[in-house]
């Protein structure tokens, strides 16, 4: 899996292919912030982005004040989920190896890791909008959970990206003074 990994974001981090990358990333973001700006306009909560996870309680609050057309709303945004972490996977992939190339290939796990999470917590966040009201809790923990793994591995992406950076900045002005 790891040198599948390595090869793949190899492949899609070459120049030509990186365009095609970075253009399905900016179009799926675009469609994602189409919808996240309708729901935010109606309540400003949007689980899938709550960094610290969410209760039964914050679930059914939430999809409550979104009445139908935030539903709907909510639903469309859903819809574009489905595409969204493959964007970001290939995206984010492509960037940690162009930072990283040959050394530390672990670190391409992290953008799968993400998009795993990302989906399993999408199939629960689906599956509560369809069966609203009825919600079990012991899902929503399952789901809270993992949209917090999900912003975790977001982080690391951050954290290692821009440490392997500075360090990378840090070595060269030493190296060439």
């Amino acid at each position: 899996m790891q040198l599948f990994l390595k090869h793949l974001f190899s492949k899609t981090s070459s120049k030509k292919n990186f365009i095609w990358v970075l253009a399905f990333f900016i179009i799926t973001a675009i469609y994602m912030l189409y919808f996240m700006v309708n729901i935010f306009a109606i309540f400003p909560t949007v689980l899938d982005l709550e960094n610290f996870g969410y209760s039964t309680a914050k679930v059914i609050e939430t999809f409550t004040k979104y009445g139908s057309v935030g539903m709907y709303n909510y639903k469309q945004l859903q819809i574009g989920d489905i595409v969204f972490p493959i964007s970001v996977f290939l995206f984010s992939g492509s960037i940690l190896y162009k930072i990283f190339k040959e050394s530390n290939s672990w670190i391409y796990f992290i953008p799968l890791f993400y998009m795993v999470f990302d989906y399993l917590e999408n199939f629960l966040l689906w599956s509560f909008r369809e069966s609203f009201p009825h919600i079990k809790e012991n899902l929503v923990y399952l789901a809270s959970t993992f949209s917090i793994l999900k912003h975790s591995f977001i982080a690391l992406m951050f954290v290692f990206s821009t440490i392997k950076i500075v360090s990378n900045l840090f070595y060269s002005k030493k190296n060439n003074p």
